[in-house]
């Protein structure tokens, strides 16, 4: 198995839509799903104004995505790093 990696820049003001485009343009690439997300944090706090829609505590809790989990990680501002991993054998047979 490989691991690969698709950095995307969202910015800090995206919606719902943008996000969605992104996480399937992992997919789209490299044929496989994701299994992490990783969030620059001004992407993580956006993240969880527009999908947790809850009060106080949001960062807390374990955000996920598609049920994949969205993490913090040290990234430049609006960065989205979208991570898997592609069977070695499978990369371009698609």
């Amino acid at each position: 198995m490989e691991r690969v990696r698709r950095e995307i820049a969202l910015g800090c003001r995206f919606d719902e839509a943008e996000f969605a485009a992104a996480f399937a343009s992992f997919r789209k690439l490299y044929n496989t799903g994701p299994q992490r997300v990783a969030c620059a944090p001004d992407v993580l706090d956006r993240f969880c104004v527009v999908f947790a829609k809850g009060g106080n505590g949001v960062h807390a809790a374990i955000m996920r995505y598609d049920d994949v989990p969205v993490v913090a990680a040290v990234l430049r501002p609006g960065i989205v790093a979208i991570e898997g991993e592609v069977s070695s054998d499978r990369m371009g047979d698609w």
